[in-house]
């Protein structure tokens, strides 16, 4: 008996991983198509660096950094998602975001200080508008989004001041 307690959790593991890797994974690297503001143009790097008010595109929604404040120990990150596609798309902060320092130190989110959210269910053509926070407390900072759990690279905005 017990051997199937144990045995039946691990199948589940194992199905789910076996599933996602036979969706395969898409990229987590988005493409901007638009800005809210006019800005000057660099060359581009190897990995592009986004910044505030960057419309980037994937292929079933858009994400804009609508802006990013360092106040007392806190970075506060405000973000739009639209949903473009014909399903529903699930956003989760915990999983999908994460930053760091100048250092490459990760840092933790504050889920208590923060307003709203960023998590939750976006049905096709809807939008999900919220904060996403981090201990901080010196800039510059990356900010990373994957979508895809097994996906490959990262969206990037680097917030400087």
């Amino acid at each position: 008996m017990k051997s199937k307690k144990v045995l039946y959790p691990l199948l589940a593991a194992a199905a789910l991983t076996l599933a996602a890797l036979a969706c395969g994974g898409g990229s987590n690297t988005g493409q901007a198509v638009g800005t809210s503001a006019p800005q000057a143009t660099q060359p581009a790097p190897t990995q592009a660096i986004f910044k505030q008010g960057d419309v980037i595109q994937f292929k079933d929604h858009t994400i804009t950094l609508n802006s990013a404040t360092l106040q007392g120990g806190l970075l506060q990150a405000s973000f739009t998602i639209v949903n473009t596609g014909s399903s529903d798309l699930n956003v989760s902060s915990m999983v999908s975001f994460y930053a760091k320092d100048n250092d490459g130190t990760k840092l933790d989110q504050d889920l208590f200080n923060c307003g709203s959210g960023l998590d939750g269910k976006v049905i096709a053509g809807d939008k999900l508008k919220g904060n996403i926070c981090w201990k901080a407390t010196n800039l510059p900072i990356k900010i990373y989004y994957e979508p895809e759990l097994f996906g490959t690279g990262a969206t990037v905005w680097e917030i400087t001041k």
